[in-house]
């Protein structure tokens, strides 16, 4: 997959995870840890404290004890080292969360905390879920929205974990307690790759119907920040909507064709269609080619036809290639030069962070697959048009 670097995800499109910690597998044997850094422990794997509770002091002593736990890879090569290890950073960390540190140092310590527990805990360290349940009944009584928020963050993580079984009722509380977090000002980063990975999740389990509530509840509630600066991610969301609500629904096409010509897909009535967003700068769309080609072939003669909507920003490269390619069938690119590329409007109108995106419409002109990719492309064919015409027709 060829990613919007502009966009990449209008944000992240995974939950929040443990960033600056890592498994024992992944630590490299050959790595040196630093000379005496702060936070580093002893030989028994105890940590020293920091006398100072300043932010400089703190934030040096968690990045030092951070560090020291993924270069001391030898040490952690058992389960049974790796939970003793933190179990010794959680104790560390506990400690400085007794000092009352201001609001600053105190979110770094409770978030690094959270990461060490959630640790543990994959690793069934019997006692690390009661500690996190302290953990975060103390973050709920701070005074400090940032902490707070903290227990938040961790109550929607699990809710996300359970959606695949969720009952509707308890989905719709979700979208609606992420949009409730939302509207809170500032908006936080953490509270859109919550949003994100909520829709994103949805769509991976077919939830369409809950997916398309959710674009509405967050389109709504970033909206109501009336911050420009926030314009772009709207219109990603958008557009990301769309094409979520593609699946059994008329798509719309219609542009400039590579030698001049107007195209709209209202043109290809009765016809099944292959919408493909490829480019010829993305390896995996060039991987997929001779999949398309051959599918095309085999069922062109049966009423299949493929629509490429370019994202190139070259035209007498993309003309090249086609050519090169001995390419059939009819390729969109725009005329403007200010809407090539990802700046393309129909990628733009749906959302697309991605390439190739390919999505099948049926005879009726409705989509029936958002990713029509490799065998599920001669499948979805094979169901539309029946068994392919024989070779040489």
């Amino acid at each position: 997959m060829c990613l919007n670097r502009r966009i990449g995800r209008p944000v992240g499109a995974m939950l929040l995870t443990c960033a600056v910690l890592t498994c024992s597998a992944c630590v490299r044997a050959d790595d040196q840890p630093p000379q005496d850094p702060p936070g580093e422990a002893s030989a028994t794997g105890e940590i020293t404290l920091p006398e100072g509770s300043d932010a400089v002091s703190i934030q040096t002593f968690v990045q030092g004890m951070v560090r020291d736990f993924q270069t001391r890879g030898a040490e952690f090569r058992s389960e049974e080292g790796t939970i003793r290890y933190l179990n010794n950073m959680d104790a560390a960390l506990a400690s400085l969360l007794e000092r009352k540190l201001e609001e600053e140092p105190g979110g770094l310590v409770a978030n690094v905390r959270l990461q060490v527990l959630d640790v543990l805990a994959q690793l069934k360290e019997p006692t690390a879920q009661k500690r996190v349940d302290g953990l975060l009944a103390m973050l709920r009584k701070s005074e400090s929205a940032d902490l707070r928020w903290l227990a938040d963050r961790q109550d929607i993580q699990g809710r996300l974990a359970s959606l695949e079984t969720m009952p509707p009722a308890e989905v719709q509380e979700l979208i609606d307690l992420i949009g409730a977090k939302l509207q809170e000002k500032p908006i936080r980063q953490d509270v859109l790759n919550l949003a994100q990975s909520a829709t994103d999740m949805l769509q991976a389990l077919d939830k369409t119907e809950a997916s398309l509530k959710a674009y509405t509840v967050f389109i709504a509630a970033i909206k109501s920040h009336q911050d420009e600066r926030l314009d772009g991610l709207v219109e990603s969301l958008e557009g990301a909507a769309r094409f979520a609500g593609l699946q059994g629904n008329a798509i719309e096409v219609s542009g400039t064709t590579l030698d001049g010509q107007d195209f709209n897909i209202k043109q290809l009535a009765g016809k099944v269609v292959l919408v493909d967003f490829w480019a010829t700068w993305c390896g995996p769309c060039i991987g997929e080619l001779p999949n398309v080609k051959e599918n095309y072939e085999r069922y062109h003669d049966k009423g299949f036809e493929v629509v490429g909507i370019s994202l190139d920003d070259n035209p007498e490269k993309l003309k090249q290639f086609l050519e090169a390619e001995q390419i059939p069938w009819v390729t969109l690119f725009p005329a403007d030069e200010n809407q090539r590329g990802w700046e393309n409007p129909i990628a733009r109108h749906y959302g697309i962070s991605g390439i190739p995106t390919v999505i099948l419409v049926n005879q009726e002109g409705k989509v029936v697959n958002l990713n029509a990719r490799g065998p599920a492309l001669g499948e979805e064919l094979a169901k539309l048009l029946g068994p392919p015409a024989p070779s040489g027709n």
